[in-house]
């Protein structure tokens, strides 16, 4: 259970450290660094815990295949 809190306490302690270093200039990039950073550690845990490289994949695809259509709906919104 805790091994699972890993990536979602390294997410927010990386995210609290770059608005604190960088502050309104946080958006920028150090943001995007952290969350790759915190996936990366996702993807430790899962091969920690006995998932193959196939299964952590295709977890990647289903949740991009979700999110698509409402970012579709919010660029489409934007565009007005």
């Amino acid at each position: 259970m805790l091994l699972s809190l890993t990536p979602i306490a390294l997410l927010v302690l990386l995210l609290s450290a770059s608005v604190a270093l960088f502050g309104s200039d946080a958006s920028y990039g150090p943001n995007q660094v952290a969350l790759i950073i915190a996936s990366a550690a996702s993807m430790l845990v899962g091969w920690r815990r006995g998932m193959s490289w196939q299964a952590i994949q295709d977890g990647m695809v289903g949740a991009i295949t979700v999110s698509i259509i409402p970012m579709m709906i919010l660029l489409s919104v934007g565009a007005l």
